[in-house]
């Protein structure tokens, strides 16, 4: 598989994740729903991640606390951590063709963090090193926060006769600013153990912006739902996919004393701030400069209709519900990933859950619930949501990395895009 071809296979997941949003109707069997110009639906999570990390948090301050009755240096430590996650989907019929839908999409993820530590003990005195053993107590203390927002907006174009999906553009923002502040903390600099000590502060800032336009087109059509759904089915979707885009974007990090600066660019083969769109990708043709050039690759989604279910929504209403599962691919970038379960009802005649499970991922042993459950919500409320995200400049935040499952592959595309350009490792202009 080359490197390109994992692009298109991340790319194919957030295919599933925008035909997830699409809304339903239940009976014996499931029949393709008939779209009306003005229809809308959405989506929407919210989640305090002190709440979300209590486990993950408090596996730190155990090992914290074994750690404080062996080391002979430090005395106490202590940390606070707290910030918040939302996310929405919305999605509207805005136009009824003779055979077709097309459905416009407005989604946005917006992530708050800020901490602080606090650590006394025994150090070295200034102008001292390990040799002389010479301390005293010092408190070395820090604060940070991350603020984290991406918006998309898009157009999903379906047919009318099987709901499968022929097209899809999307155009997406994302920007993160963060601050990081050391007190009283000793000279990162120090290197060997006859370097002489000195604490000094430190002031780190970090700056990322990434903005991108994909088309990407399905011939024949993407069968997401094989009409009519049966309980106890399972069938493959299979398409031939077609993507094209530009991209640009800038990453920095700003307070690095010299010689670590010096060592990352020198490590990384290239210079603060980068610039992705001045970088060619020597190991992709279709990658260069901004601009992914129109290319084609077959996918396949490997789908079930596990059965059906009753379940109580959040605002207390029982409803009836068929279960659509599917388990996303992985790829060298993301070894684990989440499996999704899709919930829907013919008395609200739309999904009106998803959850995606992270028991078999990285993060499921560090969160309290290990499925993140994405609920239907008014659709004015939340684009109202989505358009206050970012408003609050002063409060900032963190990606989470499965903050938004539909964002998280968006955001997995332009990891492994970037990751791939920096790995290229080859800096220049065009003329």
């Amino acid at each position: 598989m080359n490197k390109l071809t994992k692009i298109m296979s991340i790319l194919t997941l957030l295919v599933i994740l925008i035909a997830i949003g699409v809304p339903m109707t239940t009976q014996a069997q499931t029949d393709v729903p008939e779209w009306n110009e003005g229809d809308s639906w959405a989506m929407g999570y919210e989640k305090d991640l002190d709440v979300l990390f209590a486990p993950g948090i408090n596996m730190i301050r155990d090992q914290i606390e074994d750690d404080l009755e062996t080391d002979e240096e430090f005395e106490s430590f202590d940390f606070n951590f707290e910030g918040e996650v939302s996310t929405y989907y919305v999605y509207e019929v805005v136009e009824v063709g003779d055979d077709y839908y097309v459905l416009e999409i407005y989604a946005g993820t917006e992530v708050k963090m800020q901490g602080d530590f606090e650590a006394t003990g025994q150090l070295p005195k200034e102008g001292t090193s390990e040799e002389d053993d010479d301390t005293e107590i010092r408190t070395i203390s820090g604060n940070g926060d991350l603020h984290y927002l991406s918006k998309l907006t898009g157009e999903a174009v379906f047919t009318k006769n099987e709901l499968a999906l022929e097209s899809l553009e999307f155009d997406i923002e994302m920007s993160m600013e963060g601050n990081l502040n050391l007190y009283n903390f000793p000279d990162i600099e120090i290197l060997e153990e006859d370097d002489e000590f000195y604490y000094t502060d430190y002031s780190f800032g970090i700056m990322f912006n990434f903005e991108a336009s994909m088309e990407m087109s399905f011939d024949p059509a993407l069968d997401m739902y094989n009409f009519p759904i049966e309980e106890n089915t399972e069938w493959i979707a299979s398409s031939t996919m077609t993507i094209s885009g530009t991209y640009q974007g800038k990453f920095d990090i700003t307070g690095l004393p010299e010689e670590i600066k010096e060592d990352f660019e020198r490590d990384m083969g290239i210079e603060l701030p980068i610039i992705f769109e001045e970088f060619e990708v020597e190991s992709i043709d279709e990658i260069e400069y901004g601009t992914i050039e129109e290319t084609s690759d077959p996918v396949e989604i490997p789908m079930k209709c596990t059965g059906t279910d009753t379940i109580v929504l959040h605002d207390g209403t029982t409803v009836d519900v068929y279960i659509l599962e599917f388990d996303m691919p992985t790829s060298p970038y993301q070894p684990s990933q989440p499996s999704f379960m899709i919930k829907y009802s013919s008395e609200h005649g739309n999904i009106v859950t998803t959850e995606s499970s992270l028991r078999n991922t990285p993060f499921g042993e560090f969160v309290a619930d290990d499925t993140i459950e994405m609920e239907s919500v008014e659709a004015s409320e939340a684009k109202q949501n989505i358009d206050t995200m970012g408003e609050e400049e002063e409060e900032n935040g963190f990606p989470i990395p499965f903050a938004s499952t539909q964002m998280v592959m968006i955001s997995l595309i332009v990891a492994v895009m970037i990751a791939m350009i920096l790995k290229s490792k080859v800096p220049k202009n065009k003329n």
